[in-house]
């Protein structure tokens, strides 16, 4: 990658590497020198840029090889990611620790009727991450978040999933549908991922279905990137397919169970677009302690949001106060 070696001053070698003295990568460093940032130069920003505007609902590789995809923006600003067959493969093989962490497994005799909402198009990752894994062992039904809510209702109703995955915010609105009657499936599995899932949306949605519901962290730059087990006390982080560095505003590792401002991942698998210390303005908590399913990876134990979400606010008297997303959050849910 030219935009690497620049970026660290030369090539260095093997031994040399200390991970925490590699200067970090933003979004915007990226998008502005993606060209060079990309390890193949016949990946250009303009044609990936018009691949994405051309795909639709369709798992099209560009250069017959590359699964181009776009991230919301969320964070104020679009990102391009690629994916080559190798990392792709990487990437679906967590999103199959996910599924089999939450209990979606192919059955015999019938398959399950499985359900997701989520990105309407093949922009997104969810959307491409599900058709590849759309190989005849489920019955499955994609539905756009997009879609009026009586539309959502209805496909449920006719396709009777299993399991139900999707943005918190539409599975808490089919909550709703529920408890008023109109929606009328009996799911035994539910999971949530792509935005913060607030207490009051939990007691939700597990009181409309009767069960817990899953949580994961799927990240555009490293896929599922961490996942809870049946015991609902954190999300592991998958350490075996990315680093994760819960940092504070300086950069400066945090001490395990205390929240960090961002964090630092690097993605171990894509070799055509490296993610190495990228930044990620979520805040989260981690905790090392060891969970009682046995899994060694740390926990996820709490997802606030994002640090550009913190509004800064004039303070009488002179000077500014910080209001933190999950301030507002609570008030309002």
């Amino acid at each position: 990658s030219p935009f690497y070696r620049g970026h660290y001053g030369g090539r260095i070698g093997a031994s040399e590497v200390k991970l925490e003295q590699l200067p970090t990568v933003t979004k915007a460093m990226m998008m502005d020198r993606l060209d060079d940032f990309v390890t193949d130069p016949r990946l250009k920003r303009s044609q990936l840029e018009d691949h994405l505007r051309q795909i639709g609902a369709t798992d099209d590789l560009f250069l017959g090889e590359y699964r181009v995809m776009a991230s919301s923006g969320s964070s104020g600003r679009k990102g391009i990611y690629v994916y080559d067959r190798a990392a792709w493969r990487a990437l679906i093989g967590g999103a199959l620790r996910w599924s089999r962490m939450v209990g979606i497994a192919p059955r015999l005799p019938r398959r399950q009727r499985l359900a997701q909402i989520a990105a309407p198009d093949a922009k997104h990752m969810t959307f491409r991450g599900a058709a590849s894994m759309s190989i005849g062992l489920f019955k499955p039904i994609r539905l756009s978040a997009t879609r009026p809510i009586e539309e959502l209702v209805a496909e449920l109703n006719r396709h009777q999933p299993d399991a139900l995955t999707g943005y918190p915010s539409i599975l808490d609105l089919l909550a709703a549908e529920q408890f008023e009657g109109r929606l009328r499936v009996s799911p035994s599995v539910i999971s949530t991922t792509s935005e913060v899932r607030t207490e009051q949306m939990t007691a939700r949605i597990r009181e409309a279905w009767g069960v817990q519901p899953f949580d994961c962290l799927g990240l555009t730059e490293t896929g599922v990137t961490a996942a809870d087990c049946e015991h609902h006390c954190g999300l592991h982080i998958f350490e075996d397919k990315c680093i994760f560095e819960v940092v504070d505003e300086q950069g400066r590792p945090v001490k395990p169970g205390e929240p960090g401002h961002k964090v630092f991942v690097t993605n171990l698998d894509n070799l055509t677009q490296p993610f190495i210390r990228f930044e990620i303005t979520d805040l989260v908590t981690v905790d090392d302690a060891p969970c009682p399913c046995g899994r060694t990876f740390r926990r996820i134990t709490a997802i606030e949001g994002r640090s550009d979400d913190i509004l800064e606010l004039r303070r009488d008297g002179g000077g500014t106060i910080k209001v933190h997303p999950i301030q507002i959050r609570s008030a309002l849910a």
